[in-house]
C-alpha cells in the first residue's frame, strides 16, 4: 500500500514567509505626501499662527482735471487671519508579556510591537489625508435610506470607512445622537452598505463620524481643515481661518458648478480661470477621485497618437495644461480640484511621530504589566489665499 501524505503528518514541517505582513487595504497618504510643510509653526498662547492679509484696497485715485481737488482718502483694509492647530492621536497599548513572546524573529513574523507602531501610524495618515478633503466637522457619508432595528446600514458611499471603525450617526441637522460608538464588522461596497455590530434605527440623510468627533467640538470641528472647507463659499461656514467670507467675498474659495455635466475641457478650463481671476496666482496642480480622473481619460483618449506601430492607448502619467492631475482615494467622487500647490500647506506645532515628552515613548500604566505608546499631530491645512483654491463642483457621478 503506497504511502499517503497524511500518514506523514507527524514529520512534515510547515513553510511560512519571510519577516513581513502583506497588507491587504489601501491606506496610502496619497493626497498628504504631495502637501508642503509650511515654514510657519503654529504655537503660541493658543497654538496658532497669524498672517496679515489685504482684502481690498484703496480706491480714491483716478483721473482729473488739472485744477481739480484730490477725492476723499481711503484706506486699505486689512485684517489678521489665524490657522489654529488640531490635535489628532492615535494611542498603542500593549502588554509586557505580549511584547517579549512576539521580540523574536523565531516567533512571530514581525515583531508585535513594531508591528502595532506600524499599523497606528499607518492608520492615523489614512484619516489624516482624508480630513485633508473634508471641512473639519468629521462627516464621513450620509445614510441613505432610514434604517430601523437593523444592523445593514446603507450610506450615500462606504469610501472612507474600514472595518473594525467605531461610528456615531446623528440626525440630519447634527444635533441629536442615534447612535453611539457602533462597530463596523463588514463592508459591501457594490450596495454602500455597513453591517454594523448592533441595529440601529436612524433617519434618511443622517450624519455618519466616527467615534466622538462631534462632541463637545469646536465651531470648525475637531479634525483639520480640508480642500472642501478651504475651497467653501459661505456655504459650509461663514466664518473661515477667523475672518468672515460674507463680509470679504475674496476670502472666498473659487467654485464652479458643473449641475451635473459631464467634466469637459471647457468646464476645466473656467475653473480654473476663476480662480486665477480672483487670486492673480497660477494653478500648479490638479487633484480628483480615481474615478473623474478615468472619466477624463475617456474623453482625451481617442485623441492620443499611436506611435511605434503599439495600441498602447493609455496614460503613464496625466496632466492637463502642464499641471499634473493628482488622485486620491479620498477625494470626492463629484468634484475636481485646482490650487496654487505654494498656497496649500501644512502647518504643524508637532508633526506626526510618538509622543517622546517625557523622554521615552513606551509608559508603562500603573501598577500594571502594560504599556502605552501614542502617535500625535498637532496641525491643520491652511492656505494665505483662499480664493487661489479651485473647486469644480457637482460633476456628473462616475461608478466605479
Amino acid at each position: 500500500m503506497s504511502t499517503l501524505l497524511a500518514s506523514l503528518d507527524g514529520l512534515l514541517k510547515r513553510h511560512y514567509s519571510g519577516n513581513y505582513i502583506i497588507a491587504q487595504q489601501n491606506f496610502i497618504p496619497d493626497f498628504t505626501m504631495t502637501l508642503p510643510k509650511a515654514t510657519e509653526k503654529l504655537g503660541g498662547e493658543d497654538g496658532a499662527f497669524r498672517f496679515a492679509v489685504n482684502l481690498q484696497r484703496a480706491q480714491n485715485g483716478g483721473a482729473q482735471n488739472e485744477n481739480e481737488s484730490f477725492r476723499d482718502n481711503q484706506t486699505a483694509t486689512r485684517k489678521q487671519s489665524t490657522i489654529g492647530a488640531k490635535i489628532n492621536i492615535w494611542p498603542i497599548e500593549i502588554t509586557g508579556f505580549a511584547m517579549t513572546m512576539s521580540k523574536s524573529q523565531v516567533d512571530a513574523f514581525v515583531s508585535g510591537l513594531e508591528s502595532e507602531f506600524e499599523d497606528k501610524l499607518t492608520s492615523m495618515k489614512k484619516d489624516m489625508n482624508r480630513q485633508y478633503f473634508g471641512t473639519g466637522n468629521g462627516t464621513l457619508s450620509l445614510v441613505n435610506g432610514a434604517i430601523v432595528a437593523s444592523t445593514a446600514l446603507v450610506v450615500d458611499s462606504v469610501q472612507s470607512f474600514f472595518p473594525g471603525m467605531k461610528i456615531d450617526i446623528f440626525d440630519a441637522a447634527g444635533t441629536v445622537k442615534d447612535a453611539s460608538g457602533v462597530i463596523i464588522s463588514s463592508i459591501t461596497e457594490s450596495s454602500n452598505t455597513l453591517t454594523l455590530g448592533a441595529v440601529v434605527t436612524v433617519a434618511d440623510n443622517g450624519i455618519v463620524v466616527r467615534q466622538g468627533i462631534k462632541d463637545s467640538a469646536a465651531s470648525d470641528g475637531k479634525e483639520c481643515m480640508g480642500l472642501f472647507g478651504i475651497s467653501d463659499d459661505g456655504t459650509e461656514f461663514t466664518t473661515f481661518q477667523g475672518l468672515s467670507r460674507s463680509t470679504f467675498d475674496i476670502w472666498k474659495g473659487s467654485i464652479t458648478d458643473a449641475s451635473s455635466a459631464t467634466i469637459t475641457n471647457d468646464l476645466l478650463q473656467r475653473a480654473l480661470d476663476k480662480g486665477e481671476r480672483r487670486s492673480g496666482r497660477a494653478m500648479t496642480a490638479i487633484m480628483s477621485h480615481r474615478n473623474q480622473r478615468r472619466q477624463y481619460l475617456n474623453l482625451v483618449t481617442p485623441q492620443k497618437r499611436f506611435n511605434d506601430n503599439k495600441l498602447d492607448s493609455g496614460f503613464q502619467t496625466l496632466e492637463w495644461n502642464g499641471m499634473p492631475w493628482r488622485v486620491s482615494h479620498d477625494c470626492q467622487r463629484e468634484v475636481v480640484y485646482g490650487y496654487a500647490q505654494k498656497d496649500l500647506q501644512r502647518f504643524e506645532a508637532f508633526a506626526t511621530k510618538l509622543d517622546d515628552t517625557e523622554g521615552r515613548v513606551m509608559h508603562r500604566i500603573s501598577r500594571s504589566d502594560v504599556f502605552e505608546a501614542y502617535y500625535k499631530n498637532y496641525g491643520n491645512l491652511g492656505t494665505k489665499q483662499p480664493a487661489a483654491v479651485v473647486r469644480l463642483d457637482n460633476l456628473a457621478t462616475v461608478s466605479d
